[in-house]
Formats: structure tokens, sequence, C-alpha cells
């Protein structure tokens, strides 16, 4: 599922590629599954069967600019999320009254209120297993992908069209850092011209 993802990455950002973990080992699935303890998207156990995401001790990202959580920090994430407040927009296919607890398993982070996430509770017109964007100091949710295949897809694509370049003041401290083009800078979703019809 990633295999052209680190192709593209190791073109200009090799040191990513180093931070990626390897696979998830057969226990931590294991627990993957019992913790979420309902049917887990084949492309979640696909996806960590390939890497257990970023190294947390690596200063790196990975898709839209986020980390991509390691499996062992999204499980300890999943055991105590406390689900979140009503949301002040959510894209269709997401429950406006907000995320349950144990209703979303967390896959990109950055490290302060935004998050990536696989939702397990979709509205009726979503998808179980899209990945959605929250942004949980403005309580926005956003759609990225409808599954994490597709997820990883776009990603790809997104490589590949040049729309990733390395953050200037991350090199100069001798770190490689994706720096996403404006529009698809989800993390900054109020200022990306892909956005703008939330319109809060």
């Amino acid at each position: 599922m990633i295999e052209q993802v680190k192709v593209l990455l190791n073109q200009f950002a090799p040191e990513i590629v180093e931070s990626l973990l390897p696979p998830a080992t057969p226990q931590q699935i294991e627990e993957l599954r019992s913790v979420v303890g309902r049917l887990i998207p084949d492309d979640l156990v696909a996806l960590y069967s390939q890497t257990a995401g970023n190294n947390p001790e690596c200063f790196a990202n990975f898709a839209y600019g986020l980390v991509f959580t390691d499996i062992e920090s999204a499980i300890n994430k999943f055991k105590d999320d406390p689900g979140s407040e009503p949301l002040q927009f959510a894209d269709p296919g997401i429950k406006k009254n907000g995320f349950a607890p144990g209703s979303r398993f967390e896959i990109g982070n950055d490290s302060a209120h935004s998050s990536i996430c696989v939702d397990l509770d979709p509205d009726s017109s979503g998808t179980y297993g899209q990945v959605v964007f929250v942004d949980l100091e403005m309580n926005v949710a956003l759609l990225l992908a409808k599954s994490i295949r597709e997820y990883i897809e776009k990603f790809e694509k997104q490589l590949s069209e040049g729309m990733y370049s390395l953050q200037e003041d991350a090199l100069a401290d001798g770190v490689q850092w994706l720096d996403p083009e404006r529009s698809i800078d989800v993390n900054s979703w109020y200022n990306s011209p892909t956005w703008k019809y939330v319109g809060i």
C-alpha cells in the first residue's frame, strides 16, 4: 500500500522514509483488534502491517503534513478518547453531533489540537472507515478520503505531482519535514482554497 509512497519520498526526503517503523507485530495487530472491539477496516490492518507509523522518537511527518501516529500511541489514544463536543462544521457523511468515545481511531496528528482519524461511526450518508481531519479547537471535521486506501493513494498522487516541499526552517536545523502546498494544507484549512466553503 505504501511502497510507491516510499519510492517517491526517497527522492527528496529519505530521512522521512527512515523514520517509518517496521511493520506492526502480530501482537500489536491483535491488540488493535481487541481494543477497538468491532470490525476493523481491512486497510487499517494492511497499513500497519506495512509500517507501524512514524517513529515517535524521530522528528518526521507524513500525509497532509501531519505525523503518522504509531500504532502503540494510536491504541493508547483510542483507549483514552473522551469523544468530542458537537461540531460547528462537518462535511457530509460525518456526524455533526460530534464523535462519541471509541468512534474514531487516530492515524495522524499535529501534536496539538488536530488529528486525522478513521471514522468508525459515520453518518448515514458516510462510509465506515472513512478518513477525516478533526480540528478540535475549531470543532471542524473534514472528509479526506472514503477509505485508508484512498487516503494513501491521494498522498501518493500529491507526492507525484510535487505538492510537497521540505520546510526551510526545519532544513536549517538538519531536519526533513514535509510542507504541503496551500491547497492541501488541511492543518491550515481556513487559509486553503480547498476548504473555503467551510465559512466559519
